[in-house]
């Protein structure tokens, strides 16, 4: 709901979470974490002082020392793959491929638990260039999983709330089996690419 939400400090976001014994944890989601820094900085050390798990879902944008400083005490990283094609990802994000790339190799390097979320738009992913690209980034990251999240049109209803045009071309949602054969797809070309049998 756009209408709703309130500022919040950080005591205040403890407290909350504190009148509640069942949550153990607490997922930092966009907009953008590491586009507010400070306040994202200020919450993961308090989370930490409390000992409550944390998540960051990212789409891997901002500065790389924002990136270095919130690894030690973010638990999970939920990495977004938008795209693996330097133009379809500036076309689309209107920022640059290689910032992304760097930021989750070295969020990787310093003992990141990355999880990345490819996301499926079959117009532009199911292809053996994208599942070439996703099988060779995988494999520069040992012990980084990946999930397959597909595409959805909740956007274009919140632009719509907005009062803002829809932007864009409309790709459809992918099926379930689409994305299973994709996810075969990579797995097939990572395992090939890990026991050298091309």
């Amino acid at each position: 709901d756009f209408s709703g939400g309130h500022i919040a400090q950080t005591d205040d976001v403890i407290a909350h979470l504190g009148q509640n014994p069942l949550v153990r944890g607490l997922t930092l989601s966009g907009g953008e974490p590491m586009a507010q820094f400070r306040f994202t900085a200020a919450l993961l050390e308090a989370l930490r002082r409390e000992g409550i798990h944390t998540a960051i879902e990212t789409s891997g944008q901002g500065r790389l020392s924002d990136f270095l400083r919130a690894q030690p005490m973010t638990d999970l990283w939920l990495w977004d793959v938008k795209s693996l094609d330097g133009e379809l990802y500036e076309k689309y994000t209107g920022l640059p491929l290689a910032a992304m790339l760097d930021n989750l190799r070295a969020v990787h390097r310093a003992g990141g638990n990355v999880l990345l979320r490819s996301i499926f738009i079959p117009e532009l992913h199911d292809n053996a260039a994208h599942a070439g690209a996703l099988a060779d980034l995988l494999d520069g990251l040992d012990g980084v999983k990946v999930e397959y999240v597909a595409y959805h049109r909740l956007g274009i209803s919140k632009l719509e709330k907005l009062g803002l045009p829809a932007c864009g071309p409309a790709f459809r949602p992918p099926s379930a089996e689409e994305i299973r054969r994709f996810g075969a797809r990579v797995d097939g070309l990572l395992k090939k690419r890990r026991t050298g049998s091309f």
